[in-house]
């Protein structure tokens, strides 16, 4: 004696119960389902393989960019000391030559001095120094 039945069915049972729904179902829907659930897996395994890639090459390309960073700014540098070398090493000729000048000019002013002395510096003292300065003897 059977006191209770209980069927349980799924969608996929009923649609198989159907005869021309079953095999429509079989034969085409299943094998479109397929398709596309391994095309989408394949899809997201290349695109996960490209990103991949392409943060590699992004911490490449990074790499580089800081490694031409550092030797510019280390060329930079150099020019820059050399620069400043060069600068310093023309001030210092100049003040050299400045310094020699004025030495000069000293000792040019202390001898003219001398010459513009009474008595001291040469015959006639004044009449010396004028003679120097125009070629010509004054008289006085």
């Amino acid at each position: 004696m059977i006191y209770s039945h209980q069927d349980s069915w799924t969608l996929e049972g009923i649609v198989q119960s159907v005869p021309l729904l079953g095999w429509w179902y079989d034969h085409v829907v299943r094998n479109i389902l397929g398709s596309m659930l391994t095309s989408a897996g394949g899809f997201l395994h290349t695109a996960n393989q490209t990103t991949g890639y392409l943060q590699y090459r992004a911490e490449e390309v990074q790499k580089l960019s800081n490694d031409i960073i550092e030797k510019s700014s280390s060329d930079i540098q150099q020019r820059s000391r050399e620069m400043t070398l060069r600068a310093q090493n023309l001030v210092d000729q100049a003040k050299t030559t400045v310094e020699k000048r004025v030495a000069t000019a000293r000792e040019e002013v202390d001898r003219m001095r001398q010459m513009m002395r009474p008595g001291g510096g040469g015959v006639g003292g004044y009449q010396t120094f004028t003679k120097a300065i125009t070629g010509a003897e004054s008289r006085s």
